[in-house]
């Protein structure tokens, strides 16, 4: 909460587990990710629980010289605790930690414009907890690059040369990580943070500059956003997932109503959303429910939750049976 002479601003709302705060219908509080996560919400369907920061705090955040409302961070460390307790997990400790995507929202959809950094947390304290060692560092090692990339704005480039020599180590997923958390820490001139609530902090910033970056600017320009206010950030437990991606209701590039079409790919689906790969795409006749089209994507690049099986799944295959695509729709 902020308190001003004239009113109370509330800039965090939780959902989940049957809880949800704030009205879906607006958009301008909650940002469309966020009004959309209440809304299931609400309806009672499966949503992994969270908390979203409204796009009033990121406007207050540019108006103020790049600072937070006061109370916010204490809100912040509230709702963590009320997601401990929903999860029956603890923040970035343990051997089933608490782990969260940070994820920006505008008022009106963005794709791919801003930023989004998973597995929020995770620290090598984790590590001791843990059975699978090489599986915790290659998760450990995919959120290094993305925080060191987005928060950091270190360049892919380094990061893509030192992977390249994974082949010469004996413990290869260990060492890359060791060796990112270097190039961090010689570019920033910065230990890399190992607290989970000072990660999650410095993750919140980065959507909030997000909002400002080039591409975002851009986009708002060519499509006649400028007044939009700013982005939400959302806060969500993280979960396991063998396939994810995105469903369209109607053909996105011909305006075809008839069709819908399903992008995806093997393990997160942040993968799809960034560009990263080229997924799967299947298209699916609405009026006789037929898929009428499938085309598959180069599926060598995955994204992993901690305790997702690191096994290779065949980039060949179609990530999605057929069941499962009716499923769908």
């Amino acid at each position: 909460m902020y308190e001003t002479k004239d009113k109370i601003t509330k800039f965090v709302y939780f959902f989940g587990e049957g809880i949800s705060e704030g009205n879906p219908e607006h958009k301008h509080i909650l940002g469309g990710k966020g009004s959309s996560l209440v809304s299931m919400s609400k309806a009672g369907l499966p949503v992994p629980p969270g908390f979203i920061i409204s796009i009033e705090a990121c406007r207050y955040y540019y108006e103020n010289n790049k600072k937070w409302p006061k109370g916010l961070e204490e809100d912040i460390k509230t709702y963590i605790g009320r997601l401990e307790r929903v999860t029956g997990k603890k923040f970035g400790k343990g051997k089933n930690p608490l782990l969260v995507s940070v994820r920006s929202g505008a008022e009106r959809s963005m794709p791919g414009m801003m930023d989004t950094i998973l597995n929020c947390g995770l620290n090598p304290e984790i590590e001791r907890e843990v059975s699978d060692k090489s599986q915790f560092w290659f998760v450990y090692g995919q959120f290094v690059q993305q925080f060191a990339e987005i928060v950091a704005r270190i360049s892919t480039a380094p990061f893509e040369e030192i992977a390249r020599e994974r082949n010469k180590y004996k413990d290869p997923e260990k060492t890359i990580t060791l060796k990112y958390i270097e190039l961090y820490e010689k570019e920033t001139g910065e230990k890399f943070p190992l607290d989970p609530l000072e990660l999650l902090f410095k993750c919140i910033n980065a959507v909030f500059e997000s909002w400002n970056n080039e591409r975002a600017r851009v986009y708002r320009k060519a499509h006649g956003l400028e007044k939009l206010g700013g982005t939400a950030v959302t806060i969500q437990e993280m979960f396991n997932s063998e396939v994810s991606g995105i469903t369209f209701t109607g053909n996105p590039v011909s305006g075809d109503i008839n069709e819908m079409i399903i992008e995806s790919n093997y393990g997160l689906g942040e993968s799809v959303v960034s560009g990263n790969v080229t997924p799967d795409r299947f298209v699916v006749d609405r009026s006789t429910m037929r898929i009428k089209e499938k085309s598959l994507g180069n599926k060598f690049y995955t994204m992993t939750a901690l305790g997702q099986s690191l096994s290779v799944k065949d980039p060949y295959a179609p990530s999605l049976t057929d069941g499962q695509i009716m499923e769908l729709v």
